[in-house]
């Protein structure tokens, strides 16, 4: 196969893949970023899940649970909860079914966190 063979498969290969690309976005409605948008809710302790209230408790250690939020994004929902232990605020986020996804040191401090709240 010559070099001028090879450039124009090159080329014809990623214009089909672009297409595809256009055609699958448009085939399951993703003109926008619509489908990415959040919906996040205050909730309290009594308006979670057993599987996350225990799974909170758990991950809490004794902390404080200062403040749950229910997000949904892309039909699946979590509760992310703020927690205070040892003087260091955390960040615990459950699925729907009790499991962690994920337990950080949330190292902004709360004017950064209502700063960022303004923002949105």
């Amino acid at each position: 196969m010559t070099f001028r063979s090879w450039i124009a498969l090159l080329f014809t290969s990623a214009a089909a893949l672009a297409l595809a690309g256009c055609a699958n976005n448009e085939m399951w409605g993703k003109h926008g970023d619509d489908d990415d948008e959040r919906n996040e809710q205050q909730v309290n302790m009594e308006q979670v899940p057993a599987a996350v209230k225990a799974t909170l408790t758990k991950e809490a250690g004794g902390g404080q649970i200062q403040e749950i939020e229910k997000t949904t994004w892309k039909g699946r929902t979590a509760y992310e909860a703020d927690v205070m232990m040892d003087g260091k605020k955390w960040e615990v986020t459950v699925r729907e079914d009790g499991q962690l996804l994920r337990k950080m040191l949330d190292e902004e401090t709360d004017d950064e966190d209502d700063k960022n709240d303004k923002d949105d």
